[in-house]
């Protein structure tokens, strides 16, 4: 979790429960490295106590190195 992040992002396309393909936009990293966005959905995540979360809004950024749950 990252209270610095602006968006939700993941590098794994098979975490997208529903998933819509962006023909342009980047985020930029702390180092104002920016990456690409190729799309953006929901992901559904199961928690260790067996409940799914489900988290809209994610970006899919391919050359992410690490996933990013913002937290507000």
């Amino acid at each position: 979790m990252d209270s610095g992040a602006s968006w939700h992002m993941t590098s794994n396309r098979n975490w997208f429960y529903s998933y819509e393909l962006v023909s342009s936009g980047f985020v930029f990293m702390g180092n104002d490295h920016a990456l690409e966005v190729a799309g953006i959905g929901t992901v559904k995540i199961k928690m260790h106590d067996g409940i799914v979360r489900t988290i809209q809004g994610v970006r899919h950024v391919k050359d992410l190195k690490k996933d990013l749950l913002s937290i507000e």
